[in-house]
């Protein structure tokens, strides 16, 4: 007797309940799909996964063959919502860092939190259920196409899908999953957003409609260039003109000083002369001489009904407040952002390279400065062409000095 030899062990052909092979049916009529499984261990345990080519299914077997040769651990059942949940659970004990092993700040956190919620009510629990190793870059797509049927916008899909990439890289470097299903996602193209700035002059005006301490705020992010958070943070030691020291930033939800933005955060900024008498006149008005005292303290009391407690001034109160003196006095209103902006836009018709304004604004890397402002350097271009072609013609009239003088 001959037994045939299966030429593709560890992977069984499935066909439909309609397929000419149900019922006895030598070709097959369907389109079947391929279960292929690898062993992971002595006592009989196998990971499974279906495919609809065999090729993809023989590949998936060699991918998870090699890695178990390389000491990966496939025999985990941990499911996908497991890991957003110990997840969350780490951002309340410590145990879930961030970049640098430092501790996620309690506004990344509750962030983190609500996109694990929308996370795991998406596809029906099918997500959540999943165990990590059966991961798959296509229900990974499933998850961005249901986002973007809610009408996510492009940054909000990117930042909910934070979380499940964390996890997915804790499980990578345990060695659980060895296939990354981030690649080769169709992530929706995050929107383009113009920066809005202002001249000096409107700023100077937008600054004059204002009381202390809304005015003394936005002189912040109009003259140094600070973020929300940053001025929140500042202390009057901070203040030594010309430079502004960033030294920390007001956390709006824990109600805590914590570290900037990033470890770029921490810097000195070139201030305008503008700021300080600004700076001065406020401080009169507070009548405090600490140096370790905050710029701007929290006030107390309420706002539109809402207890304003905390530390230091709330950021989004200032600005409140602020569009109100506007509206009143026939402004066009700013953002912090955009008096940020206008900072930078300052510093590059000023001559500042984009090296240094990338320092001076606490950007991670040149290229996000490069990014967003490299319209304010189009007229610095325009001039240095005209130096080049001015050189260029020095030369040519030297050149031609010689040759007639020879």
């Amino acid at each position: 007797m001959t037994v045939k030899r299966n030429p593709n062990p560890g992977i069984t052909t499935r066909h439909v309940r309609a397929c000419a092979t149900s019922t006895g049916g030598k070709r097959c009529t369907c389109m079947p799909t391929f279960l292929a499984s690898v062993p992971t261990s002595r006592r009989g345990q196998r990971i499974r996964q279906s495919f609809p080519t065999l090729t993809a299914a023989k590949q998936w077997q060699t991918d998870q063959r090699r890695a178990l040769r390389d000491g990966a651990d496939l025999s985990s059942g941990r499911t996908v919502g497991d890991a957003l949940e110990a997840f969350r659970a780490g951002l309340t004990d410590g145990t879930s860092r961030a970049k640098g092993k430092v501790a996620y700040k309690p506004s990344v956190a509750q962030s983190y939190a609500v996109c694990i919620d929308r996370l795991e009510r998406l596809l029906d629990g099918d997500l959540a259920a999943t165990r990590m190793r059966d991961l798959s870059p296509q229900l990974v797509q499933r998850v961005v196409d249901s986002l973007v049927v809610e009408g996510l916008s492009p940054s909000t899909v990117r930042n909910t899908l934070m979380p499940l990439r964390k996890v997915v890289v804790s499980a990578r470097k345990a060695r659980t999953i060895t296939l990354d299903p981030f690649v080769g996602l169709d992530l929706p193209a995050a929107n383009e957003k113009s920066v809005s700035i202002v001249s000096a002059e409107q700023a100077g005006r937008l600054l004059d409609a204002l009381d202390d301490p809304e005015r003394a705020y936005f002189a912040c992010a109009f003259y140094a260039g600070l973020r929300r958070g940053e001025i929140s943070a500042l202390r009057w030691s901070d203040i030594d003109a010309p430079d502004v020291r960033v030294t920390g930033s007001y956390c709006h939800t824990s109600h805590k000083v914590t570290e900037p933005k990033s470890r770029h955060g921490r810097r000195t900024a070139p201030a305008a002369d503008q700021l300080f008498p600004i700076l001065s006149e406020y401080r009169a008005s507070l009548g405090d001489g600490d140096p370790d005292a905050f710029v701007f303290p929290a006030s107390g009391g309420e706002y539109r009904g809402k207890a304003m407690v905390g530390t230091c001034l709330r950021g989004d109160v200032v600005r409140a407040r602020a569009y109100e003196s506007w509206k009143a006095a026939k402004l066009d209103r700013v953002t912090l952002q955009a008096a940020r902006h206008t900072y930078a836009s300052l510093m590059a018709a000023a001559g500042t390279d984009v090296y240094r304004l990338s320092h001076y604004m606490g950007h991670g890397s040149i290229e996000v400065t490069i990014k967003r402002y490299t319209h304010l350097y189009d007229e610095q271009r325009i001039l240095d062409a005209q130096a080049m072609t001015d050189a260029v013609t020095r030369g040519d009239s030297r050149a031609r000095r010689e040759q007639v003088s020879g």
